[in-house]
């Protein structure tokens, strides 16, 4: 985070603005959603100002969620040391960790789809024996299944019986 000192007076319209910051979340950390359009100039003295407070309050994490109208936002962001966590086709996910050290966020999104074969190629696939056993069924399985099946819960009895 940059530790620079200027700031840029906030007057009521823009005290409503910052108020209007929704706050998704808090845990060990805040999370925010930038609902209004701010100039890089003020958006840079709030954000400064809700980092200090943040970091007074012993909160750990930060994640901006900025919708993609308001991406001129983000490379201020970067500038005070936000880093770019994951986009969505609507949102950017920027994160910050307040705390000297190293950072304890997760790298990136949890959701990301692999071929099978990168999966069962993966060093903790390997590494464990219940998961080469899982991953060598479904090799055996996947020449014989059609596509559509692997993708459909098994919860119906009759598809149970078909993938056994």
């Amino acid at each position: 985070m940059s530790a620079s000192t200027n700031s840029t007076p906030v007057n009521e319209k823009d005290k409503q603005i910052l108020q209007d910051f929704k706050l998704l979340h808090a845990d060990g950390g805040v999370a925010v959603e930038v609902r209004e359009p701010l100039e890089s100039v003020l958006f840079t003295s709030m954000l400064r100002a809700s980092v200090a407070q943040w970091r007074q309050q012993g909160e750990k994490g930060v994640w901006i969620k900025l919708p993609i109208q308001h991406a001129n936002l983000v490379e201020p962001a970067v500038k005070e040391g936000f880093w770019n966590h994951h986009a969505e086709p609507n949102y950017l996910m920027l994160c910050y960790w307040i705390p000297e050290g190293t950072h304890t966020l997760p790298a990136d999104a949890s959701h990301r789809w692999m071929p099978f074969e990168e999966y069962a190629s993966q060093p903790f696939v390997q590494k464990y024996e219940l998961l080469k056993y899982i991953v060598d069924i479904c090799l055996a399985k996947k020449e014989t299944i059609p596509y559509f099946l692997l993708c459909l819960p098994l919860r119906h009895s009759r598809m149970k019986r078909v993938l056994s």
